[in-house]
């Protein structure tokens, strides 16, 4: 089976700051990930997978990286088997100092597997305290998407800066 380009979901699992807003090592971070994976484990290791499973992988915040000598080159990071270049997570994803676990599934045309993941993150954001997690596609923030439907008529972009 060949993957089409907007197969796929990448997900993200913030653990809680910790204190003095000091950054996690990438052993911390791994820690983190397979306790998240544990949390899930129950439910994952009963699902049938379309293509790829639920896997997370540690990233340490780009600004730990150090940059290149060569100005024509950018800083590469690897993150779960393929490559992505710095500014793509400094524009794109968080801003440098934040450190995370990431993870990317290629799902085909099963789209159950992105939902599968979005209740995978549920339950890890619910069991680990103080966790937060992101969920997009190639559409970006699906969620957002797909409630957008069932907000209330009277809220507007005008005063939903207002809405806590």
């Amino acid at each position: 089976d060949v993957v089409g380009s907007d197969d796929w979901c990448e997900y993200f699992i913030f653990p809680s700051p910790k204190e003095n807003n000091e950054t996690y090592s990438e052993a911390e971070l791994q820690v983190f990930a397979l306790s998240c994976i544990q949390q899930v484990k129950e439910f994952s290791d009963k699902y049938t997978w379309n293509f790829q499973t639920f896997h997370l992988r540690p990233f340490c915040c780009p600004s730990i990286l150090k940059s290149s000598q060569q100005k024509s080159t950018k800083p590469k990071v690897v993150v779960n088997d393929y490559i992505e270049d710095e500014e793509h997570f400094k524009e794109n994803v968080f801003e440098s100092g934040t450190s995370f676990v990431f993870g990317r599934t290629y799902f085909c045309d099963c789209i159950d597997d992105e939902w599968f993941i979005v209740s995978l993150l549920m339950t890890i954001t619910k069991k680990i305290k103080g966790s937060v997690a992101m969920i997009r596609d190639p559409d970006d923030q699906f969620l957002l998407i797909e409630s957008a439907m069932t907000l209330p008529k009277w809220l507007s972009p005008t005063n939903a800066t207002t809405v806590r």
